[in-house]
């Protein structure tokens, strides 16, 4: 588990849990890095295929820095901390919008009703091809962002977490409700399906 102030945003981070996950999280630190931002609270929901070593390796010529005592990533030029769980479910709970490079992590969010800000990672599952099919399926719960540079990600990010303080986040969709969403945008994409 992990604990959070309240009154300030918490934004969760999906780097996905296959092996570009790793290059993943680094790009969504480099992205926080350049946020400069210590008023959020940032918490990452590692998948069990990420193993802590493997975190510290993707990340060793940067300032992050992995404390197993506190289970936080420290960045030690800037003071900025995130917060590492395995408690996915409750991230969802919590978060009023994740940084998601995920596929079906992100997917998942967004019927826990949370916003995602997602870019171009670094593997097949994080690709603008797959992101833009996913906005397809989630519509405006998914905001695409096109940069690739982590400042100006940073820049459009700030402003896409002010916007999230406008809005009140709805309570989970039932899992029901969920299949339903499915069905209904895979009919919209391919039609319905062919009888005989």
């Amino acid at each position: 588990t992990f604990s959070v102030e309240s009154g300030t945003p918490v934004i969760g981070i999906l780097p996905g849990s296959r092996k570009e996950g790793y290059g993943n999280l680094r790009r969504c630190c480099d992205v926080i890095a350049a946020c400069k931002n210590p008023s959020l609270q940032w918490v990452l929901a590692r998948a069990s295929s990420l193993t802590l070593h493997g975190i510290q390796r993707a990340l060793e010529e940067t300032p992050w820095q992995y404390h197993h005592d506190s289970q936080q990533l420290f960045h030690s030029q800037i003071g900025c901390r995130i917060t590492v769980t395995d408690d996915f479910k409750g991230l969802l709970n919590t978060a009023d919008g994740v940084m998601g490079l995920a596929g079906t992590a992100n997917e998942q969010a967004a019927y826990f009703n949370t916003p995602i800000f997602c870019f171009k990672g670094t593997g097949p599952q994080s690709s603008k091809k797959r992101f833009l099919e996913q906005s397809k399926l989630l519509g405006d719960r998914l905001y695409y962002c096109n940069e690739s540079a982590p400042y100006a990600i940073s820049d459009i990010f700030l402003h896409w977490v002010s916007s999230l303080s406008e809005q009140s986040k709805p309570s989970p969709k039932a899992p029901q409700d969920a299949a339903s969403a499915i069905i209904h945008a895979i009919f919209d994409m391919l039609g319905p399906p062919l009888v005989g």
